[in-house]
């Protein structure tokens, strides 16, 4: 075998290993492969220009997206493509039934009877550990969902707009009333901690009367 050493008149920078029939070729690494070795901060340092992509979300379900609109009609139509949709949770999206996914966006009564019909159960609970009565009920207490205009001009004339909000705040409570009610009739129970103040089984009952 014969040894060559780099630095030697007429030989490159390389070392070789000849044997035999065979030749083994040492060579330092290639520039760019000792930059990544080196300072792999700085090649892959991220871009705040280019950001990576968000990851993606799970996609909704039928129903779910037809109870985020607040559409009856989406409602009946997922319905009918999978009537069993209202009996399961939505697992990609914290578990939570469809009865309080239709509570918490405050879904008109005449949802929850499409979704009592298609068999959802009352007592299935959120990650809260809330049914939906339970959610309707402490909504009981909180302002209904108003519109105004922010900086109104000098004499504008509130009493049209105050008339028509009075008329959707009616409308909101009656909803929300009928769908306590026909919570309570599919058999709904409230947990004893879990009513506002000043608020009971005879209240909840006169107010959906």
């Amino acid at each position: 075998a014969s040894v060559r050493e780099p630095g030697s008149p007429g030989t490159p920078p390389v070392r070789e290993v000849a044997a035999s029939a065979s030749t083994a070729v040492v060579r330092p690494p290639r520039a760019h492969t000792a930059l990544w070795l080196q300072t792999p901060s700085t090649v892959w340092a991220p871009n705040p220009d280019n950001p990576p992509p968000a990851p993606n979300q799970p996609r909704r379900p039928p129903l779910m997206s037809a109870l985020a609109a607040r559409c009856p009609e989406a409602v009946a139509a997922a319905l009918s493509e999978d009537p069993e949709a209202a009996q399961l949770p939505f697992v990609d999206h914290s578990w939570e039934p469809p009865l309080c996914f239709a509570a918490r966006h405050r879904c008109p009564a005449i949802i929850f009877n499409l979704m009592l019909e298609a068999g959802a159960d009352v007592e299935q609970r959120d990650r809260r550990g809330r049914t939906a009565l339970e959610m309707l009920v402490q909504t009981l207490e909180e302002p209904p969902p108003m519109r105004a205009i922010p900086n109104p001009p000098a004499g504008f004339n509130h009493g049209p707009l105050t008339t028509m909000l009075e008329a959707e705040t009616a409308h909101w409570r009656a909803e929300l009333t009928t769908a306590v009610g026909l919570l309570l009739a599919a058999g709904a129970q409230m947990r004893p901690d879990a009513w506002p103040e000043g608020w009971d089984i005879m209240r909840l009952m006169r107010s959906t009367q």
